[in-house]
């Protein structure tokens, strides 16, 4: 294994720790939350945070992408500190102006999206959010430009701990219901902004350049109107399913959707936060394609395992952690996990699109993707409700991939094989149609799905799916994730699996 793909494992099972430590505190929540608040609760949570994050777009230029782009392409130490600390002022200066908008707008706002001028009052409140969040991002971004993944996970534990105590205090002991998660998420977000901030002024000084903000901007403007189009056909579901499913709809959606979710979260992302620097550096090799095509064959595999072993368990899971009434979620989540790893092939295989800078075939991918969405919702919700839903949703990624993939090969080709995916596919689809055969009893059916997903395991390795040297690379991955290097019963059962 080349010294490029040991420090992108590495650093990505580092990343994938600062990941589960950042969003754990929705999970280690979920069942109180699922007692302590209703199914339409939960959907006004869901509303809110969707409010916020529209204005994140609109007013937080999707600068991610171009810091990683400009940061990497200065050799001085300064340019690359100013690039950061020109982003903090631009997203502080645009947020600030969107906090305004809402608190003046929060009637109208609380109008549109609930359909009521009631929930105004928590509009205008949760609108801090919104100031917070670029204040925490941008340093964060900062903290991956420098590659200090360990510094990473420190502030996410930090944000774990801030966050679970407010929470257990306003949502459990208080009772506030509603009005306690917001609370407990302005005042997390208020400390750890501080700190993080604090941090970032330590390492840069705060300056503008002008001509950077326009690089950054240029870049980014693009992909904002392609976010948006995102964000429409990530969360517009949620205005039809409250037509035709109230509040109680959205709450069991979105908790599906937040299991479906995980598939981005914790195995993406976290491959993500390196890979967004490295894939340019790669770029630069000789033997580039040989290095993505080894990439793109180990993420697939880690991702399909993944969603399959959620799709499997999640109705034991949630029959164990939440009230009955929120068990149904479980029926989304298979096909929003399809669906984001179809989101994650797109991140993935837009390579030619970001090095030849041609990021309007990003939006136009989001267009198309929007009017098959649009045409699912319109469609199959009215019929199914919110398996409708995750189904039109699965339906216009798979339309976004396609086009993503199509326009950015013919700029780049990255010789990309799809016989071993396609082969690895059929076999956990196979697997989780076995799954329907379950038993009714909790702990049947948990040593039932165990049985499914070893059964997974041995056939993806004993098939002729994967070389022997393609085994190897991938134990080798495996083996610089941290918590599997420092178990070494973990590493020998990986050698015995891989070998079998």
């Amino acid at each position: 294994m080349n010294s490029e793909a040991k420090k992108t494992i590495s650093h990505a099972g580092i990343y994938a720790i600062g990941n589960i430590l950042r969003y754990m505190v929705s999970f280690i929540m979920l069942p109180i939350y699922t007692r302590c608040l209703t199914p339409a609760d939960y959907g006004i949570i869901e509303l809110l945070s969707m409010i916020i994050d529209l204005s994140g777009i609109l007013l937080g230029l999707r600068m991610g992408e171009a810091i990683f782009r400009f940061y990497t392409q200065y050799d001085s130490q300064d340019d690359k500190n100013e690039v950061v600390s020109t982003s903090l002022i631009l997203l502080g200066i645009l947020n600030i102006a969107g906090v305004s908008i809402l608190m003046f707008g929060s009637n109208l706002v609380s109008s549109l999206v609930f359909g009521s001028g009631e929930y105004a009052y928590f509009v205008s409140l949760f609108a801090l959010t919104l100031l917070f969040n670029s204040f925490i991002e941008i340093p964060l971004l900062f903290v991956r430009a420098q590659q200090k993944p360990w510094l990473y996970v420190t502030f996410s534990l930090l944000k774990l701990m801030v966050q679970l105590t407010l929470n257990i205090y306003f949502v459990v002991i208080l009772r506030m219901g509603v009005e306690g998660v917001i609370y407990s998420t302005l005042l997390s977000g208020a400390v750890i902004a501080a700190v993080m901030l604090g941090y970032t002024f330590v390492h840069i000084k705060i300056r503008f350049a002008r001509d950077k903000a326009g690089k950054l901007v240029t870049f980014s403007l693009p992909l904002v109107f392609a976010s948006l189009i995102s964000f429409y056909f990530t969360f517009g579901d949620r205005f039809v399913l409250r037509m035709f499913a109230g509040l109680e709809g959205v709450g069991i959606y979105a908790l599906g959707y937040k299991f479906g979710f995980l598939l981005r979260y914790f195995v993406w992302e976290p491959f993500g936060n390196i890979w967004d620097t490295q894939k340019y550096e790669i770029y630069r090799q000789d033997n580039a394609r040989q290095i993505y095509q080894q990439y793109f064959f180990a993420i697939n595999v880690v991702m399909i395992f993944f969603a399959l072993v959620v799709s499997i368990f999640i109705k034991d899971l949630l029959r164990v952690m939440s009230a009955p009434e929120f068990v149904s979620a479980h029926k989304v989540v298979p096909f929003v996990m399809a669906a984001y790893l179809l989101q994650s092939l797109a991140s993935f295989c837009d390579l030619g699109i970001m090095l030849k800078g041609k990021t309007f075939y990003i939006t136009q991918a989001t267009i198309i993707s929007a009017v098959v969405i649009t045409l699912g919702w319109i469609t199959l919700i009215p019929i199914f409700g919110v398996l409708g839903a995750a189904l039109a949703t699965l339906i216009g990624f798979l339309a976004r991939f396609l086009w993503i993939y199509t326009k950015s090969k013919k700029l780049f080709d990255m010789k990309l094989s799809w016989k071993k995916m396609h082969m690895t596919i059929a076999l956990a689809l196979g697997v989780y149609f076995l799954s329907f055969l379950s038993p009714s009893g909790l702990i049947y059916a948990i040593g039932f799905h165990l049985l499914l997903v070893s059964a997974f395991i041995l056939l993806f390795v004993t098939l002729p799916i994967m070389s022997r040297q393609e085994k190897e690379w991938i134990a080798n991955m495996l083996y610089r994730i941290p918590i599997i290097r420092h178990v070494p019963i973990l590493k020998g059962l990986i050698a015995k699996v891989m070998y079998f």
